[in-house]
């Protein structure tokens, strides 16, 4: 319950200034630069060519940036290993093949020598 309350509150409270405001009063403040960190940092897949913190804000009707905000929220809040921030290519990907690489991407550590965790 109380990753749906955080989560929903991120969204509401989001606002564009400083990259992502957000109100994640109940978490540490480490939790919360790594939220901002990462949703700043990362590029939103949806083919806005924005970041997920701007394409959460600038575009309403994006239905990638919010399933991938509520993935990096509750896996910040779990304290799951930290996702990297690399980019990969993966536009030539369908929307729904791009969701289903970043889950896949975000959780689980790969062991080539690509460096990613």
């Amino acid at each position: 319950m109380q990753r749906f309350v955080l989560t929903t509150l991120f969204l509401v409270v989001l606002s564009n200034a400083n990259y992502a405001q957000v109100d994640v009063s109940g978490l540490t403040p480490k939790q919360q630069n790594r939220i901002k960190q990462i949703l700043a940092a990362r590029q939103c897949p949806c083919g806005c060519d924005m970041t997920i913190a701007t394409c959460l804000v600038d575009d309403p009707t994006c239905e990638t940036s919010p399933e991938l905000a509520r993935k990096i929220i509750d896996e910040v809040i779990n304290e799951t290993p930290k996702i990297d921030l690399k980019r990969i290519d993966i536009s030539h990907l369908s929307n729904e093949q791009q969701v289903e690489a970043y889950k896949v991407l975000s959780s689980n550590n790969c062991t080539c020598e690509c460096g990613m965790t």
